[in-house]
């Protein structure tokens, strides 16, 4: 498994943007395959720009914290390759996640490389105190647009609901939130939910605590 890539990372006070280009390549040595194939190989690129701004304002409505707008648009391409000749020995798809949105693959192991077509869109806002620079609540709200329909399945005959799936235009929408609380709280949150569905398909909140004296402490 060869995964190389090549990035520009431009960074100002005012935004970013990270251009990408990767190279992934699969290659196996089997043995008794069924199919026939004992040296199935997979090569394939993908593209990526990640770019956001940075916006930022503070007065008495806030007291002394400063609020920051971040609105993020992330687009990746990467070309679709027929994968029913390779094995899967442990590729699974990624449960749905705020950040999965912003990965520029969607199964995990190293069997599938997902082919897409997409742009996330999203924005941020955070309140940061002035006197210390800590963030003391964060709330990130996103939605991938799908430009293409998604055709590289861990099945070689999906079934109905998952062929829907795969020719959906849209993403669920994700909402992540933090919050700190004191020195050594801090509040986290998910919420994923289709909107097209009208599912909440998933949530999570969870608290960590972590003092000066390395004490820790983590539910979710």
């Amino acid at each position: 498994n060869l995964d190389y890539a090549l990035a520009w990372d431009k960074r100002a006070t005012w935004g970013y943007m990270r251009p990408e280009i990767s190279l992934v390549h699969l290659g196996y040595e089997l043995q008794n395959t069924p199919l026939g194939n004992d040296s199935p190989t997979l090569t394939t690129q993908l593209i990526s720009l990640d770019s956001g701004l940075f916006l930022e304002r503070s007065g008495a409505l806030f007291g002394d914290l400063t609020q920051t707008l971040e609105p993020r648009i992330y687009y990746l391409k990467s070309r679709y390759e027929g994968q029913s000749s390779l094995p899967d020995f442990d590729s699974r798809e990624y449960t749905p996640t705020y950040d999965l949105l912003f990965r520029n693959n969607r199964f995990s192991g190293g069997d599938r490389v997902g082919d897409a077509n997409r742009v996330t869109l999203a924005l941020t806002s955070r309140f940061i105190d002035n006197q210390t620079g800590a963030e003391r609540f964060k709330a990130s709200i996103a939605q991938a647009i799908y430009l293409d329909d998604r055709r590289v399945t861990l099945k070689t005959s999906p079934n109905a609901n998952q062929l829907l799936e795969l020719r959906r235009n849209q993403s669920p929408l994700a909402l992540d939130l933090s919050s700190r609380i004191g020195r050594d709280w801090r509040l986290n949150g998910e919420i994923i939910y289709d909107n097209h569905d009208g599912d909440l398909e998933k949530s999570s909140f969870g608290v960590r605590y972590k003092d000066r004296e390395q004490r820790a402490f983590n539910a979710t």
